[in-house]
C-alpha cells in the first residue's frame, strides 16, 4: 500500500503528458499496478477518467481518460479482480460516446479499443435492454458522422506510406463492431441491423468503403441466425440493394442509371453482405445477373465491383466461419465456438455458379459477347481463340473473378498423408501418445482440428475439385498461349493474361489478411497478459492463452483456420499435365522483354515452385 501511494502520484502525471508515448506508458502502469491492488487503485483511476469525460474546461484531458478506460478495461471489468466494475460499465458507455470525434482519429480508436473490451462484459452486466438499443443506436449515430466527415488519404511515397497522415485503423473497428454485435440481445441486433441498411443504401462515402463494408458485413452476420435460428439479415439487406442496383427495361432487367460511384458503393455493399447472410437462395439469380452484368463493364471500378460480388456470393455458400455467438466469459476450449459449414446444396449452388461463370468466360475467349439470357448448356469447347482484344481481356477479368471466388470449391483434394492421420487417430480418440510431427500434421488438416474444413465436404474425392480447376486454368493457358503468339508486342495484354495465375494456396494467401490478424491478436493478447498472469497460479498447466477473453481466443482462432485452409490447398496437384504446362509458360515469360511481364511471371513462377 506504501508502495502504491508512492507511484500514483507519478502515474497521474503521466496520464496527463503532452507526450503520446508518456501516456501510453502511464496506462499501462495503471494497469499493472492495478492488477496488484485492485481495491485500492481501480475505482480512484475511474472517478479520475470520468472527471476528464464529463469536464468541458479541460478538454485535453478526454484524450488521456479514453486511453486509461481502454487500458484498465481487463482489470475494472474482471469480477474476480473488481467485482463491482460491472456497475460502472453503463456510466462509462455513456461517457466515452464523445470519444467518437470527426476531428481526431486518434481518440476515436481509443474509445473503439475501450467498446472492443467492454462489450465481452456487456451480456452479463444488469444493463437494461432499453438503454442497450439507446447506446447502440447513438454510437451508430457518431460512427456514421465519423465516417461522413473521413478525407481521402494522401498518395503513398515510394516508401509505401502516407507520412503524416492520422487514419483510423479498420482492424481495431472491426474487433469493437464484432464484439459489441455478439454481446446484444437479438431485438437491438435487428434494430441495428436495419438501421445500417437504411444507411448504406443511401450513402455512397468513398473514402470510408472499407469501415462501412465492416459495418455491412458484422451486422449481417449477426442477424442471420437469431435464437430462434430463423434468418433475418438476407431480407433486410439483399432486397433493398438489389432494387436500387437493377431495373426493368423493354422486360429485361439490367442495371439501373445510377452515377458510376453510386453503382460501385451498392455492389460493393452488397457482396459484403452476401458473404455472411445465410440465406441467398431467393435472391442468387437476381445476384449472379448483378456480378455478370458489372464485369461486362469497361469501367474499372464497376468490374471490380462485379468481381468482389461473384467472390462474396461464393464465400456465403461454400466458405466455413465462426457463427456469431455470445460465449460464455470463463470458457477455456476452442470446441465452445460455433462453426456455420456448408450443405450438399450450399455446394452444388456453388459448383453450378461456378459452370455458369466458366460458360460465359470461354463465349467470350470465342469471340461471343455475353448473353445473360443465353440457354447454359454446359462447357463450350475452345478449339481456337478469337484475337478480340476487348472480349479477352473482359474474359481474364472474369476468370480472376472466378478462380478468387471458387477458392473454397478449387482447393484440391486431401494429401495422403491427412488421411492417414485421420484413420490412426479418429475424433474423439486418445492422443496423449501423440509424436510433434503428428500433432502439427493435425494442426495442418482443418477437419480434424476440430474448425470444420472443405476436405470433409460432399465435394471430397469427387473430381469436381480437380475437374473445375483444370478447365479453368486450361482456358487461361489456351488464351495466354494465343496472345504469346499473335501478339508479342502487347505487353499489358500479355501481363492481365498473367495475373489470373494463382496457384495452390495463393488465392487463400492474397486474399485474406491472415498473418494481419495474427499480429493484432497478439496485440490485444500482451494487453490482458498482466491481468491473466496475476490471476494464474505460478505452476499452472498450459499456457497463458487459456485465461484469454473469449474474443482474443477467436481471434486466433480464425487466423488459424485460414492459415490451415491455405497450406491444405492443393489445387491441380492431380493434374500434372496442366500444371506442368503452366511451369513452362511462366519459364518463358520470366525472361520476356516486358518489365512488368517478367516480374509477374517471375512471381507467380517462384510460387508455383513453393
Amino acid at each position: 500500500r506504501e508502495l502504491m501511494d508512492e507511484l500514483m502520484p507519478i502515474v497521474h502525471l503521466g496520464l496527463h503528458s503532452k507526450v503520446g508515448y508518456v501516456t501510453v506508458q502511464s496506462s499501462a502502469s495503471a494497469r499493472d499496478l492495478a492488477t496488484i491492488l485492485p481495491a485500492v487503485v481501480v475505482q480512484p483511476m475511474l472517478e479520475s477518467a470520468f472527471e476528464g469525460l464529463v469536464s468541458a474546461s479541460t478538454p485535453h484531458r478526454t484524450s488521456a481518460a479514453l486511453k486509461t478506460l481502454a487500458t484498465l478495461t481487463p482489470v475494472f471489468l474482471d469480477e474476480d479482480l473488481f467485482p463491482n466494475g460491472v456497475e460502472f460499465l453503463p456510466q462509462a458507455l455513456e461517457l466515452t460516446l464523445p470519444g467518437i470525434d470527426p476531428n481526431d482519429p486518434e481518440k476515436t480508436e481509443a474509445t473503439l479499443r475501450f467498446i472492443a473490451g467492454a462489450s465481452a462484459r456487456l451480456s452479463s452486466s444488469q444493463t437494461s435492454m432499453d438503454f442497450l438499443d439507446d447506446y447502440t443506436h447513438q454510437l451508430l449515430e457518431r460512427i456514421f458522422s465519423f465516417l461522413e466527415a473521413l478525407e481521402e488519404p494522401p498518395k503513398k511515397n515510394r516508401g509505401g506510406s502516407s507520412a503524416g497522415y492520422l487514419t483510423l485503423s479498420p482492424f481495431i473497428f472491426l474487433i469493437a463492431i464484432e464484439n459489441l454485435f455478439a454481446s446484444l440481445p437479438t431485438p437491438v441486433i435487428l434494430s441495428a441491423t436495419e438501421r445500417i441498411a437504411r444507411e448504406v443504401s443511401k450513402s455512397s462515402v468513398v473514402n470510408a468503403t472499407k469501415f462501412y463494408a465492416i459495418l455491412v458485413r458484422v451486422s449481417a452476420g449477426a442477424a442471420a441466425t437469431d435464437s430462434e435460428g430463423s434468418t433475418s439479415s438476407a431480407l433486410i439487406f439483399l432486397p433493398l440493394l438489389i432494387n436500387q442496383i437493377l431495373e426493368e427495361e423493354d422486360g429485361t432487367l439490367c442495371l439501373s442509371s445510377l452515377s458510376e460511384k453510386e453503382m460501385v458503393w451498392r455492389i460493393r455493399m452488397l457482396a459484403q453482405a452476401c458473404r455472411t447472410c445465410n440465406d441467398l437462395y431467393p435472391y442468387l439469380d437476381k445476384l449472379f445477373r448483378i456480378a455478370i452484368l458489372a464485369m461486362k463493364k469497361s469501367e474499372r471500378p464497376v468490374y471490380k465491383a462485379g468481381g468482389r460480388l461473384l467472390r462474396g456470393i461464393l464465400e456465403g455458400l461454400t466458405a466455413i466461419r465462426i457463427k456469431f455467438s455470445n460465449l460464455p466469459l470463463d470458457s477455456n476450449s476452442v470446441s465452445d465456438f460455433e462453426w456455420w459449414e456448408p450443405t450438399q446444396k450450399d455446394f452444388d449452388k456453388g459448383v453450378e455458379i461456378l459452370n455458369n461463370a466458366l460458360f460465359f468466360a470461354e463465349g467470350l475467349a470465342l469471340g461471343k459477347e455475353i448473353d445473360i439470357t443465353e440457354e447454359i448448356t454446359g462447357p463450350r469447347e475452345v478449339t481456337e481463340v478469337k484475337m478480340e482484344r476487348d472480349k479477352l481481356f473482359r474474359a481474364l477479368r472474369l476468370l480472376h473473378a472466378i478462380q478468387r471466388a471458387g477458392r473454397w470449391i478449387m482447393a484440391g483434394s486431401t494429401a495422403d498423408c491427412f488421411e492417414d492421420m485421420e484413420k490412426k487417430y479418429p475424433v474423439g480418440s486418445d492422443m496423449s501418445g501423440m509424436t510433434k510431427l503428428e500433432a502439427q500434421m493435425i494442426l495442418k488438416k482443418p477437419s480434424f482440428a476440430g474448425v470444420g474444413g472443405e476436405y470433409d465436404s460432399p465435394l471430397k474425392n469427387s473430381g469436381i475439385s480437380d475437374g473445375m480447376w483444370r478447365r479453368t486454368y486450361t482456358l487461361i493457358l489456351k488464351i495466354l498461349k494465343t496472345v504469346v503468339e499473335k501478339k508479342p508486342d502487347d505487353g499489358s495484354l500479355i501481363y492481365r493474361c498473367l495475373e489470373p495465375i494463382e496457384l495452390a494456396n495463393e488465392p487463400f494467401r492474397r486474399s485474406n489478411k491472415g498473418r494481419v490478424t495474427v499480429h493484432a491478436a497478439r496485440g490485444y493478447k500482451a494487453a490482458y497478459k498482466p491481468v491473466v498472469a496475476a490471476k494464474r497460479d505460478f505452476n499452472a498447466p498450459g499456457g497463458m492463452g487459456r485465461s484469454m477473453p473469449a474474443f482474443i481466443k477467436k481471434l486466433r482462432l480464425e487466423a488459424l483456420h485460414e492459415t490451415r485452409v491455405s497450406m491444405c490447398a492443393r489445387a491441380g496437384f492431380a493434374s500434372d499435365d496442366v500444371f506442368s504446362e503452366i511451369l513452362t509458360t511462366l519459364a518463358d515469360l520470366s525472361i520476356n522483354d516486358f518489365p512488368l511481364v517478367r516480374a509477374e511471371s517471375r512471381g507467380a513462377f517462384t510460387r508455383a515452385l513453393r
